[in-house]
């Protein structure tokens, strides 16, 4: 399960970066016509990364009491959770 949580805030982290690229620009991205597709993509993305980080916490707070080495990782999670705060906020 320790690798599913790393392989997990893997993707976590991909979706953040699609978000905020989303959010502010860096790389113009031609998902289709309209205006409004972008903004479905990421909400889409936002709540899927969402979900995924969570789900990597909930398996490094599994692991936790058996492996001393997973605080790493859960630290990691909760830092992917607030990056996702910190893009909807800012």
């Amino acid at each position: 399960m320790r690798a599913l949580a790393v392989i997990l805030s893997g993707v976590g982290l991909w979706l953040l970066f699609v978000v905020a690229d989303f959010r502010w620009g860096f790389v113009p991205m031609h998902v289709s016509e309209g205006p409004e597709s972008g903004l479905i993509v990421m909400g889409l993305t936002f709540f899927a990364g969402i979900g995924v980080s969570a789900a990597a916490m909930f398996l490094a707070v599994v692991q936790l009491r058996r492996m001393a080495g997973l605080r790493l990782l859960l630290g990691w999670c909760c830092v992917l959770l607030l990056g996702f705060a910190a893009v909807l906020i800012i």
